[in-house]
């Protein structure tokens, strides 16, 4: 690494290691950094970690919960309370600067489909897969039948029992 211009006694100091005292934006050790400051200042705020997934982080206050999501320096915020969420984002704006979007309809390339009515949160990656057929010239391929029928419910009971039936089925 070189000293960048118009550091002074730079020339004097050619082939000579020096030590950087920040970590490097899209580095490892920037990411890792950026992880342990944010980790700290949801502690603070009453946060504790997943233990599934490091970037998930969940908060219990009063009878509500805050459940945040993070990839990298994106987050993703949901709770059961619009009011609490409110608050969050308003306590987390001091700490950092935040752009919010409004309510959640793509993350991570993925569209997000939010139905209050049936109470269900449904996530699409038709872009994605747009992507993949343009990508390997598959936008001309014709769809294939399948020999199946999507709508017969399949159980645990029409499973083979014997190896005779399991051979038959091969």
């Amino acid at each position: 690494m070189e000293l960048p211009p118009g550091i002074e006694g730079a020339e004097d100091r050619k082939g000579m290691v020096v030590q950087l005292q920040v970590a490097l934006y899209r580095s490892k050790q920037g990411a890792f950094k950026w992880y342990q400051h944010l980790c700290g200042e949801l502690t603070q705020l009453g946060f504790t970690c997943a233990e599934a997934d490091w970037g998930v982080f969940m908060a219990c206050i009063r009878k509500d919960m805050l459940v945040l999501a993070s990839h990298v320096n994106d987050c993703t915020v949901t709770g059961s309370s619009a009011k609490l969420i409110r608050a969050f984002k308003a306590e987390i704006g001091k700490q950092f600067k935040i752009t919010d979007l409004g309510p959640i309809s793509w993350l991570l390339g993925m569209k997000v489909t939010h139905s209050q009515e049936k109470c269900t949160i449904s996530l699409s990656q038709e872009s994605f897969i747009e992507a993949i057929i343009m990508k390997y010239n598959f936008a001309d391929v014709k769809p294939a039948m399948i020999p199946m029928d999507p709508s017969v419910q399949y159980s645990q009971d029409q499973c083979p029992t014997s190896a005779a039936q399991t051979a038959e089925m091969k």
